[in-house]
């Protein structure tokens, strides 16, 4: 139900991702996206979650290589789910060519999925 209200497609894809409230001196936090889409991304962490509306800077792991992104964001919403915290963050500036990139490989990853 929830698919149908959002503009663009979410794509279920893990990529490895740090981040950190922003202009705070404290270190990068470890997570990883479960899905990514044109506006934003679901990130699971171990680490505490930032508080809503915090603006929260993240580093995303582009897929297939070693080099990372940077993005500014904010956080929409966010629960605990046992042990881990889900966020769901929407991107307010980030690398266009970067985001076409993952939003290619994950389209490519959900066209393959399709076909099976």
């Amino acid at each position: 139900m929830l698919d149908e209200r959002r503009s663009f497609k979410r794509f279920d894809i893990p990529l490895d991702v740090e981040f950190k409230i922003s202009n705070s001196s404290e270190k990068y936090l470890m997570g990883k996206t479960i899905n990514f889409s044109r506006t934003g991304l679901c990130l699971e962490s171990n680490a505490i979650a930032p508080n809503i509306h915090d603006v929260t800077e993240i580093k995303i792991k582009l897929p297939e290589k070693e080099a990372y992104t940077t993005a500014v964001c904010d956080v929409a919403w966010q629960r605990r789910v046992d042990e881990k915290f889900m966020m769901g963050i929407k991107l307010m500036a980030m690398n266009k060519e970067a985001k076409n990139e993952i939003l290619q490989y994950a389209y490519d990853l959900w066209l393959i999925k399709m076909r099976d």
